[in-house]
């Protein structure tokens, strides 16, 4: 058994993982990625639900990307992070070897079924859409983890294939950044073997969401995660994804969020948050700061990724003070925006003020 597994002091067995699937029923599957299906299951010794992706070990990088999700979710603990509950290495009943993970549930599904439900099964569509409070939250969310991981980890790790359905939802909208396959511990970083993932495996995360220089074999980074976040950030407010049919060329979502800064925000806007009532009065100021926020991440113009993500929760957490929401907010995330935004910020003022000479950018934010 590789070391990495020998964390999980309680394994599953192969036999366990198909009943509590019903022989891994299609009608079970909830998902699917490059290298597995996930399923929904439940562990009836402990009359539990939970995610279960099992690894297709016929498609090349399939184990890499099982051992780097152990490895890099090991040691790391967020309560915005999918939780990792067990891991099964074993053989199935036809000797063939068998890799699952296994998660804690998420019964919302991820953030991109919310944002295109017209591309979901009726079954599994969810019954209404996101308001803009809500999109907030699941930034606020999944930025607190990009700081966790990038900063505050013994050692920092890259996501490097962050996008809409790899953040998924639990009952309260509380969003869970999932998906490490493609994740990096950056110390441990060999270019010589990610280079070669990248040749053999095709693994470069995600078209559309991927940084520019991943695609030429660069190496990940915590700015390539803000590059990511920044298209996500897109993507919620105008409910279109990167690779939407209207984009192509030089034409792409940046350059037509960017087009429509600063007097037609509202042209851009998805539809459905304009649905929720929010045309009146709908915060113009604060959405133009943070679309530009996300414009200025230009290709080859990343920031220091700490300075992104703190600039950020500064931004929505005076999002929600200038508008009085702060009450709206579940509590769990105006503690993010009040401890991650001011204290972590506080802590690491000095690298803070180094950085702001450097970018130009960041001392006008933080003191507005």
């Amino acid at each position: 058994m590789p070391s990495t597994l020998e964390v999980f002091h309680e394994k599953i067995s192969y036999g366990d993982l198909q009943n509590a699937t019903d022989g891994f029923s299609s009608s079970n599957i909830i998902g699917s990625g490059s290298f597995g299906t996930v399923f929904k299951a439940l562990l009836p010794t402990e009359n539990k639900v939970v995610a279960v992706k099992v690894l297709n070990l016929q498609r090349h990088g399939a184990m890499k990307s099982f051992m780097a999700e152990c490895e890099s979710l090991k040691d790391i603990k967020h309560r915005n992070l999918v939780k990792l509950l067990t891991a099964c290495s074993s053989i199935d009943f036809q000797g063939n070897q068998f890799r699952a993970l296994i998660y804690e549930f998420m019964p919302n599904g991820s953030l991109d079924m919310w944002l295109h439900p017209e591309e979901v099964d009726e079954i599994q569509r969810p019954s209404r859409t996101l308001t803009l409070l809500e999109r907030l939250n699941i930034a606020i969310d999944v930025v607190s983890v990009l700081d966790y991981l990038h900063v505050h980890c013994h050692e920092p790790i890259a996501h490097c294939d962050l996008k809409p359905s790899n953040v998924l939802l639990d009952d309260d909208l509380t969003a869970h950044v999932s998906d490490f396959g493609l994740a990096r511990l950056l110390l441990k970083f060999d270019q010589e073997s990610f280079l070669n993932q990248l040749s053999s495996a095709g693994v470069r995360g995600t078209i559309g969401y991927a940084a520019p220089e991943y695609g030429v074999g660069g190496q990940p980074s915590i700015h390539g995660d803000v590059y990511s976040f920044g298209v996500l950030i897109l993507e919620m407010f105008t409910g279109k994804r990167p690779t939407n049919e209207l984009f192509g060329g030089n034409f792409t979502l940046h350059s037509f969020t960017k087009s429509a800064l600063p007097g037609r925000v509202l042209d851009i806007a998805d539809e459905s948050i304009l649905q929720n009532g929010l045309r009146v009065g709908f915060p113009i100021a604060e959405c133009l700061t943070l679309l530009k926020w996300r414009v200025s991440c230009k290709k080859g113009q990343f920031f220091c990724g700490f300075i992104d993500q703190s600039v950020m929760l500064l931004m929505l957490k005076q999002f929600m003070t200038t508008h009085e929401t702060g009450s709206l907010l579940k509590g769990s995330h105006w503690h993010q925006l009040h401890s991650v935004t001011y204290t972590e910020s506080i802590e690491n003022e000095t690298t803070v003020k180094r950085s702001s000479l450097e970018s130009g950018l960041i001392s006008r934010t933080l003191h507005e």
